[in-house]
């Protein structure tokens, strides 16, 4: 036997795949691109991870995942396996619609199994940065997004026959699947088992952007409810065990200041 079978690689990377289109302009998309039958194994994670700096919202540093999707469509990973992800093993970032993710087998993530993450709101920036402010509080550029519709920009997705197992290595509030931001989706007959926190965690900004810029738009119950795009998800037909093993204030599945037309049936 050769001594190259004893090697062993130590993966110093947080994303194995990125799938990431220069801008969410049409024309600079990544799109229609289909992964199958990988086997991907280990990624990095931050020494110093902070989990939110804005109500449920991650640092632009840790939105990570082995596999990335950013300014992205019509992309799809099936029948992978997905092992040891140092942040979260599929990562949805910003601008991403219409994906399909099926059949991928995913092991100890260090976050979360497949995050959502989409834009808060009343942010002007696709990046979801911030309202485009100086350091005095004005507006030095509005930024491309204009609208509550306009900042509506993770949806579409299919995520079913998926095994998550064993996430929330490294973070204890991860999650199964995690969404914040983003939704008109469909999450069914998954298998999600042995976690710290929620199978599945929905999550937007309780009042919405009241106390924040709203585009524009007087403040009211109704008009914050418009920019809260964690909405239209269904969560069907999908088997959940042994999880909420090491947190407090959660659920299988939780609900937290999101949109409306939420479903959740047959699990």
């Amino acid at each position: 036997m050769c001594d190259d079978a004893w090697r062993q690689v130590a993966t110093t990377t947080k994303r194995v795949i990125d799938f990431r289109g220069e801008s969410w302009e049409s024309d600079a998309l990544v799109r229609a691109v289909d992964v199958s039958g990988l086997v991907l194994s280990g990624s990095d994670f931050d020494a110093n991870f902070t989990l939110f700096e804005r109500t449920n919202d991650t640092p632009l540093q840790y939105r990570e995942g082995m596999v990335r999707f950013e300014n992205s469509s019509d992309c799809s990973l099936q029948d992978c396996a997905l092992l040891d992800a140092g942040h979260s093993a599929i990562w949805l970032q910003g601008y991403a619609q219409n994906h399909t993710i099926t059949g991928n087998r995913i092991e100890r993530p260090g976050f979360c199994g497949v995050f959502f993450q989409g834009i808060y709101p009343g942010d002007t920036w696709p990046s979801s940065i911030g309202f485009g402010r100086a350091a005095n509080g004005t507006v030095v550029h509005p930024g491309p997004i204009r609208s509550a519709a306009e900042a509506d920009v993770n949806k579409g997705h299919l995520v079913s026959d998926n095994l998550i197992y064993d996430y929330g290595r490294r973070v204890g509030h991860g999650s199964g699947m995690w969404w914040f931001q983003a939704g008109t989706m469909v999450a069914s007959h998954n298998h999600i088992q042995e976690g710290p926190r929620d199978a599945f965690g929905i999550y937007g900004v309780r009042f919405g952007s009241l106390g924040s810029p709203n585009y524009g738009v007087n403040k009211s119950f109704w008009t914050s409810m418009e920019v809260l795009h964690t909405r239209r998800i269904e969560i069907s037909y999908n088997r959940v065990l042994n999880v909420v093993r090491d947190t407090s204030d959660a659920g299988a599945l939780e609900y937290w200041g999101v949109g409306p037309w939420n479903t959740a049936h047959h699990n």
